[in-house]
């Protein structure tokens, strides 16, 4: 039995992940880890000096990945930021050239997203539930992983190719933006992650695929998720009934403007680059994840010395 008392606590808590991978009970109801089974855990804990060098060589990969992380949302923050300052404040490149007519710049225009998109649908999950779910395979994007300009892994659930071809009406492709129809999750809306493609959605997720001659698809996300049109959306999702739902006709009739093209085109540029390198660090994120995960069982058993 290990005593925690004088351990090191970064230590103890890569310890702990390590040792919970070994006493999953499939016991109880809902899978876990069985309070009996991690009593009677028997484990060899190394002298306190050791301990912090295989905590330090850890919190390293945590430490970048934290970095990462933050730099990612500084990324989302600046396109945010450039959103607002251009197309809300009217501070865009030669605002002040520009005629502004009730309150619109001269030369934009006003449209529903049925009119510039190519597909407006949410999908749908095969019969069986969670029990169709697959270690490795076709991402299967749920409302879970849906967040405003951000779309996070946890979660994330993956299908065989039987019933990825079965969902193939509802293919994820590039520059698509997903935006959750249902609960209380309801509006949340971000791009598609070109990392997990081709993946698919299931019910509660809609796929909006914008023309690109029509307009920039970025510049579409962003004015989903501007703080008018969030609050806009969000009172079409609480009409009618007791449950917030959008629906298709909802989206598809949601208006937003649209600038100039060449405005359009070089806010799209920018957004398009911010994204890009949002996803080139979640890539890096997930080689640091993996490459953290097989240290571990080695430098906790001692099989690679420190």
């Amino acid at each position: 039995m290990v005593d925690f008392k004088g351990t090191h606590p970064r230590f103890a808590a890569y310890f702990l992940k390590h040792a919970l991978r070994d006493c999953q009970s499939d016991k109880a109801a809902v899978p876990g880890v069985d309070r009996n089974v991690l009593h009677e855990l028997k484990v060899r804990v190394p002298d306190v000096v050791t301990q912090g060098l295989i905590a330090s060589v850890l919190c390293t990969y945590d430490d970048l990945i934290e970095n990462n992380r933050r730099r990612m949302v500084l990324l989302e923050d600046v396109a945010r930021q450039l959103y607002r300052e251009w197309f809300v404040r009217l501070h865009f490149p030669g605002y002040e050239h520009t005629r502004i007519i009730d309150g619109v710049p001269e030369g934009w225009r006003s449209k529903m997203l049925g009119e510039i998109a190519t597909k407006i649908g949410s999908g749908f999950t095969p019969r069986g539930g969670d029990s169709i779910y697959v270690a490795e395979g076709t991402p299967l994007i749920r409302s879970m992983n849906v967040y405003d300009d951000d779309f996070s892994e946890d979660g994330l659930a993956f299908v065989s190719e039987e019933h990825a071809t079965a969902l193939s009406g509802v293919t994820v492709e590039s520059k698509d933006i997903l935006l959750n129809i249902t609960g209380a999750s309801v509006a949340r809306c971000c791009m598609a992650p070109g990392r997990l493609l081709p993946a698919r959605v299931n019910q509660h997720v809609m796929i909006i695929r914008v023309d690109p001659i029509a307009a920039n698809p970025f510049f579409v996300h962003k004015a989903i998720n501007s703080d008018e049109r969030k609050r806009q959306i969000l009172s079409y999702a609480q009409k009618g009934s007791t449950r917030e739902a959008l629906t298709k006709e909802m989206v598809s009739a949601f208006q937003i403007v649209l600038p100039t093209e060449n405005l359009m085109r070089r806010f799209g540029d920018h957004a398009a680059s911010f994204f890009q390198q949002g996803e080139n660090l979640a890539l890096q994120n997930k080689k640091l994840r993996t490459a953290r995960d097989l240290l571990l069982p080695p430098l906790m058993s001692g099989e690679i010395a420190v």
